[in-house]
């Protein structure tokens, strides 16, 4: 019987994570969460004063309808799953960052045809992949 070791959990993660930046081709910099929240909120006096302006929601919003648009994100500086703000990885019997989560939900919401289960089936692969290659000698 071949006694196969399976990825932790943390190393299927950390594959998913390897995918998405390089899907992204960005460097998964660490930002304090004040600097993140910094522009995005709106002091109550003038909330109060403006009708135009809207309270933030500390939901996040992803999808076709949800205003980030690839010129948006380029405008800002800011990518949507910056904000992790009352974000709770569900759907999937992983433990994640909620940074990880939030790049996960904003390409199921973005990208036609794919899934929680896509992105981390590859990711597993990928991983798999890694690992067979760095330690199966023929």
């Amino acid at each position: 019987m071949i006694s196969r070791k399976r990825p932790s959990a943390d190393e299927v993660l950390d594959a998913v994570a390897a995918l998405l930046n390089q899907y992204w081709q960005q460097d998964d910099e660490q930002v304090q969460l004040e600097d993140r929240h910094q522009d995005d909120f709106v002091e109550s006096e003038q909330c109060a004063n403006s009708e135009s302006v809207q309270p933030q929601n500390e939901q996040l919003v992803f999808g076709p309808n949800s205003g980030i648009t690839t010129n948006s994100v380029h405008e800002t500086g800011k990518l949507p799953w910056n904000d992790v703000t009352g974000l709770l990885p569900k759907g999937l019997n992983l433990p994640m960052s909620p940074t990880l989560y939030a790049k996960m939900l904003w390409i199921t919401n973005n990208v036609p045809k794919m899934s929680l289960q896509k992105i981390a089936r590859a990711g597993a692969e990928a991983e798999a992949d890694r690992l067979i290659a760095l330690h199966y000698k023929p």
